[in-house]
Formats: C-alpha cells, sequence, structure tokens
C-alpha cells in the first residue's frame, strides 16, 4: 500500500472513531542520501527512523525503513494529533512558538555572518529570556512525556491494527522499541478497553467531540455491572468540546462526586431526591431542566420536573438554599485559593445564595442560567 492511499485510509478512520484528524501538520519522506543529511542538519539522534517537530507541526519519516508505514501512524498521527488537539500539546506548540520568537530576536543581535553557527551568546540581551522559556518548555514535557509518546504509540497500534499492519507494529514493537514501551501501550489499551476510545481521547487531554451516543456509551463502561443501579443520567453544563463533561446520575447507590479532570458526575440517591426537588435545591433542578436524557426513566423525569414546578415557595426552602450556600463556602476554604475545588465551591456557593435571593421574591430559577436574569 502507497503512502499517499495509508495516508487517506488513516484519515478516514480517525474522522469516523473520533471526529478528529491532523489539520495543520504536514510529513516529509526522505530517501536513503536525504535522511542522513537531514539527521546531521537537525542533530536528530542517528539511530531516529522518524521524528516530528512540534515547532513546525511536521513529522520526517526515514524512507528507506522497513518500518515507515507505522512510523507515519506514530509521528504524523499520533504526535501531530496530539500537538494540534490536546491541551497538552497545543501548549507545547505554544510554548515552542514564543521560544522561537525569542531565539529570532537574539539571532539577530548576534550580527552573524551567513556561515557562522546559530549560538545565543551568554551576553545576549535575549540570553536569560530564552534560557527561562527553554527550560519551561523541557519542564512540561518531561512531566507530560508519558502521555505524549503514550498516545502516539496507542495510536500508532490503532491505525496499524485498523489497516492490516499489525504484523509489522508488532515487529517493530519486539525488535526495535524498548521493552517500556510494551508496558505503556498495555496499560492504554486496558484503559480503553473498559472505558472505550472516547475515555481514552479525553484522559490524553482531547477536546469532547460527543453525541448521546457517545456517553451513553460512556456511562455505560463507567458503571459496568451496576448500571441496573441509575435511574436517571442528564448531560448537562456547557457541553461544549473544550469544557468538563458534566453528568448528574439518580442511582440506588450512595450520593457523592467523581471528578478526574475532564469528567464530572454529581451522583444523588433515589430516596434524597424528592426532597432536594421539593426544596428547589438549584444543582438538582439545573441538570433536571437545562440537561438532555442519556439513560433514564422518561416518566421520572417528567415527575420530577412536575414536582419542582408545582412545589411551592416555602421558607424552608429558602432557609434550604442558605444553608447550603454556607457549607459551600466553608468547604471553599479547605483548598488553595488557585485550585479547582475552591473556584467550584465559591460557584456553588454564588449560585445557592442568589437562588435563595430570588426565592424570597418568589421567583423559580431552575437553572444556573435563570439566576442571572433580571428579576
Amino acid at each position: 500500500m502507497g503512502i499517499i492511499h495509508l495516508v487517506r485510509e488513516s484519515l478516514e478512520i480517525l474522522e469516523s472513531e473520533f471526529m478528529i484528524k491532523p489539520e495543520a501538520s504536514t510529513y516529509h519522506v526522505y530517501a536513503k542520501d536525504e535522511w542522513g543529511g537531514f539527521l546531521s542538519k537537525t542533530r536528530v539522534d542517528k539511530r531516529c527512523l522518524g521524528v516530528y517537530f512540534p515547532r513546525s507541526l511536521s513529522a520526517h519519516l526515514d524512507g528507506t525503513s522497513e518500518f515507515l508505514r507505522v512510523n507515519l501512524f506514530h509521528e504524523f498521527f499520533g504526535h501531530g494529533l496530539f500537538c494540534e488537539h490536546s491541551l497538552t500539546g497545543r501548549e507545547i506548540v505554544s510554548l515552542e512558538k514564543d521560544l522561537a520568537e525569542s531565539e529570532d530576536r537574539a539571532l539577530k543581535a548576534e550580527k552573524m555572518q551567513e556561515d557562522k553557527r546559530k549560538i545565543i551568546s551568554v551576553g545576549n540581551p535575549y540570553f536569560e529570556e530564552c534560557l527561562h522559556k527553554r527550560q519551561k518548555l523541557i519542564n512540561l514535557v518531561n512531566n507530560q512525556m508519558v502521555s505524549y509518546e503514550g498516545f502516539a504509540l496507542w495510536l500508532e497500534s490503532f491505525l496499524s491494527h485498523n489497516t492490516r499492519l499489525a504484523g509489522l507494529f508488532e515487529r517493530k514493537l519486539e525488535g526495535v522499541l524498548h521493552p517500556k514501551s510494551r508496558e505503556l501501550l498495555e496499560k492504554f489499551i486496558s484503559f480503553q478497553n473498559q472505558y472505550g476510545n472516547f475515555a481514552l481521547f479525553c484522559q490524553f487531554g482531547f477536546q469532547k467531540k460527543h453525541t448521546l451516543e457517545i456517553i451513553r456509551g460512556l456511562v455505560e463502561n463507567i458503571y459496568a455491572e451496576n448500571l441496573q443501579t441509575i435511574n436517571l443520567c442528564m448531560l448537562y453544563g456547557s457541553r461544549k468540546p473544550e469544557s468538563d463533561i458534566d453528568l448528574f446520575v439518580v442511582s440506588d447507590k450512595d450520593s457523592g462526586n467523581l471528578f478526574n479532570g475532564w469528567l464530572d458526575i454529581y451522583q444523588v440517591n433515589r430516596e434524597e431526591l424528592f426532597s432536594f426537588v421539593e426544596k428547589l435545591d438549584i444543582s438538582i433542578t439545573d441538570p433536571l431542566f437545562s440537561g438532555e436524557l442519556v439513560i433514564g426513566d422518561c416518566g421520572l423525569l417528567n415527575s420530577l420536573r412536575s414536582k419542582a414546578l408545582a412545589s411551592p415557595i416555602t421558607r424552608e426552602a429558602i432557609d434550604y438554599n442558605l444553608r447550603r450556600s454556607d457549607e459551600q463556602m466553608r468547604f471553599a476554604s479547605f483548598f488553595p485559593e488557585d485550585s479547582r475545588e475552591r473556584r467550584v465551591s465559591l460557584s456553588y456557593q454564588e449560585s445557592f445564595r442568589r437562588n435563595a435571593e430570588l426565592l424570597s421574591k418568589r421567583y423559580k430559577a431552575l437553572t444556573f442560567k435563570n439566576l442571572n436574569k433580571d428579576n
């Protein structure tokens, strides 16, 4: 199979499976006499069979390698997708380009001759700036190396198995890559098998492009044998690709929250639910009225909405929301000022306070959106 045909087939697979593809990245395949010169010019390890440069969003491949096709999956698709579409990858690219601008200014200040090596001297006015930015980039890459290389390795495996190149990939895995690469790959494949492809992409920091069907599959994978305990699951919040996925779950199990960096599940016990609705708890009424049904009984959802609409505004409901506001304020004080937990708690603190204020004016907000309306 030719490279061009392989690229087209891979693009179709990625768009079909993940609604994503490399858009700005390019790839370059070098002949035998060209590859050595490229390695020398870029000072890349002579043993290298392929490399991706985040600064230029470009993959470079040894065209004579027997592993050219799977190397294409790793460098162009793996690193390309990561750098273009994941949060960490975009940060790496941003730091690279920021560093490049500083280096350009520094090199101009050197007033070099055409044939002089591009070295920034210690006395250069931009030396410290470049040093600081380079170290910041190195720290980020080192901290995220498992994700950066792990995703590229996983995607290399995925595309290999979907383009009839699994045998070639296995030969590379056994004969070229470090044994720890197999351990890393097995770790991500295990996660994929348990939670699905969508969850794996989210775990790597990619935008969360989803449909209700995808979210339904995610919930089924997460709850697995406990799925029958779910009475209702609602998708709510902003539902933007760059935002966390917010799920409201009514279950026979205990109440609780789950957050892992991209998925936020707010779970309440069914026995407590009607009491919360009666008190017009905004954290409950918001997903009920603004969310989309993922799993559960439409009859239960309609019953809960009807109860919220019919429930009278009582002093008990107002005081309840005020107490919840105070609780969130105290909870926020347990966390550092710049922490996510503190921001979320303070946001809820304000929402409960505002809800109590509107209830005292005889107005049911029911959703977070309505809290900001003038009444």
